[in-house]
């Protein structure tokens, strides 16, 4: 991310967007759950600086918040019976009921790269169901 935004500063040429992702919630007993506290926010300013730093350029810089979604990092949890008892547990603390599919957030970040977001800049789009209002 950093890498990216110091290409974006020096480039002449760059427009467009970029995305930053954060990770609103990791399970309690993640040994980089104490990272989170900063990392987060710190996403977030980023973006909203950048926004600022690169509006001449036409370059819009937005966050997306993914809430629980299986994907391939989760098989460091164990098998994929406690993948599917992990998500289960999950669901029952979303409104929706359920965990996302990675597709959803791949919506989320297509329409944030897309000119259909081009009134967006420095915002952060939570795609989880929900859950960051509980």
């Amino acid at each position: 991310m950093l890498y990216t935004s110091r290409c974006a500063r020096r480039s002449t040429t760059l427009r467009g967007g970029e995305i930053d992702e954060t990770r609103e919630r990791e399970l309690a007993d993640n040994d980089d759950w104490h990272e989170r506290t900063w990392k987060v926010p710190a996403v977030r300013s980023f973006a909203r600086t950048w926004t600022t730093d690169l509006k001449a350029r036409k370059i819009r810089v937005n966050v997306i918040s993914p809430g629980v979604v299986p994907t391939e990092g989760y098989r460091s949890l164990g098998d994929e019976k406690q993948i599917e008892q992990f998500a289960v547990q999950m669901a029952s603390q979303i409104p929706l009921g359920r965990v996302g599919e990675p597709d959803e957030i791949a919506k989320a970040v297509v329409f944030l790269a897309s000119d259909d977001s081009s009134f967006v800049a420095g915002a952060e789009l939570v795609v989880d169901g929900g859950m960051i209002a509980v």
